[in-house]
């Protein structure tokens, strides 16, 4: 089953943030599909249902610098 999260990104201002936001959260487990907005310091996230996810992104995006909530 697929689910999509959407994630309120903090510290991203311009593209090359979001590209590398982009990047390492397209390459976790379970990640299907990413969309990475810098306009609306948004990310969408389409992924397998795993209420982990939503745990281990804003940990990830964390260790890069950047703050992430549902």
């Amino acid at each position: 089953m697929v689910a999509q999260t959407r994630f309120n990104i903090q510290g991203m201002d311009c593209g090359a943030c979001a590209r590398k936001i982009d990047t390492v959260v397209r390459r976790m487990p379970g990640v299907k599909d990413v969309n990475v907005s810098v306009a609306s310091n948004a990310m969408t996230v389409v992924h397998e249902n795993d209420a982990e996810l939503n745990e281990t992104i804003p940990q990830k995006l964390k260790s890069l610098g950047y703050g992430a909530s549902l």
